[in-house]
C-alpha cells in the first residue's frame, strides 16, 4: 500500500470492462458509489500479516473521544514509533491520517441525514467548528457550508 498512496493507478483489461457493467447496471448515483467503494477497498484493504496493526487499525476506525495515537499505543503496549511504522507497512498510511479519514468520514455520514447540523458534525471528533473547518477545507478545498450544501444536494437527487 505505502506504494501506492498519493499515485494514481490505470485500470486496464477486464477488470474495468466489469466495473464498468457493473457501474451502468446500478440504478442510482448511491448504487455507483457503493459499487465503487467495494470495489476499490476490496483493493486496498490492508493485508491481514499483522494482527496489531489490524487491531489498531479497526480502533481508529470506531468512534472514541480521546483517542490519539499516543493512547493507542499505550494501550496496546508499544511505542509510537513501532505503530508508525506498522501502520506505513501494513496500510501504507500513518495512523494520524487513517484517524482523520475516519473522523471525516464520520462527520461526512452526519451531514448526509436529513436536518443535519454542522454542529452535529463537530460532534464527530472535531475539537471545535475551527478545526472542521480546517479539515474539510484541506480534504475537499470545500468551506463547510459548500461541502454541506453538496452533499444535501447529491442525496436529495440520488432520493
Amino acid at each position: 500500500m505505502r506504494d501506492l498512496a498519493d499515485t494514481a493507478v490505470r485500470l486496464e483489461g477486464a477488470r474495468v470492462k466489469e466495473l464498468a457493467e457493473r457501474l451502468a447496471a446500478a440504478p442510482s448515483w448511491q448504487g455507483r458509489f457503493a459499487v465503487l467503494e467495494e470495489v476499490l477497498t476490496a483493493r486496498a484493504r490492508p493485508a491481514d500479516d499483522d494482527a496489531l496493526i489490524m487491531y489498531a487499525w479497526r480502533r481508529l476506525q470506531a468512534p472514541a473521544e480521546g483517542l490519539t495515537v499516543t493512547s493507542l499505543a499505550a494501550e496496546l503496549g508499544v511505542s509510537r514509533r513501532y505503530l508508525e511504522l506498522g501502520f506505513r507497512r501494513v496500510v501504507g498510511l500513518s495512523p494520524k491520517t487513517v484517524a482523520r479519514v475516519a473522523r471525516f468520514q464520520r462527520a461526512m455520514e452526519v451531514l448526509r441525514r436529513p436536518g443535519a447540523t454542522l454542529s452535529a458534525a463537530v460532534a464527530c471528533g472535531y475539537a471545535d467548528q475551527s478545526h472542521l473547518s480546517r479539515e474539510v477545507r484541506g480534504m475537499t478545498a470545500l468551506t463547510p457550508k459548500q461541502l454541506f450544501a453538496l452533499v444535501q444536494d447529491v442525496d436529495r437527487l440520488s432520493a
